[in-house]
């Protein structure tokens, strides 16, 4: 796994699996040498999540390494649909965060 050779293995809460992510690696980040890099840490933290129901999603930028390319478009399209499911009703005095119900949104298939 990843994270195990890179970095020691985190201890995710599970109310974090309920909060919208995006992993967002460039396709020239793959790595051919067997080493571990952006791509391959983007692609386990999504397989981590998707097992255990958490709210991710993996859009590769199909045109850059590390570099920002179109990413800052997808930026905008992944989250002014999450935080208008996220953020309160307009006008609520409860000003909490709504729970994510993310089956209904396009952007997590």
């Amino acid at each position: 796994m990843f994270r195990r050779r890179v970095f020691p293995q985190p201890q995710v809460p599970a109310a974090a699996y309920a909060i919208p992510i995006l992993a967002n690696a460039g396709v020239k980040e793959k790595k051919t040498d067997g080493s571990a890099g952006p791509w391959e840490g983007s692609k386990t933290i999504f397989e981590e999540y998707r097992a255990k129901g958490g709210l991710i999603g993996f859009a590769p930028d199909p045109r850059t390494g590390h570099e920002c390319g179109i990413r800052g478009t997808w930026r905008f399209r992944f989250s002014t649909p999450v935080m208008a499911m996220r953020l309160p009703v307009k006008g609520s005095k409860d000003q909490a965060l709504r729970r994510s119900t993310h089956r209904r949104h396009g952007w997590l298939r």
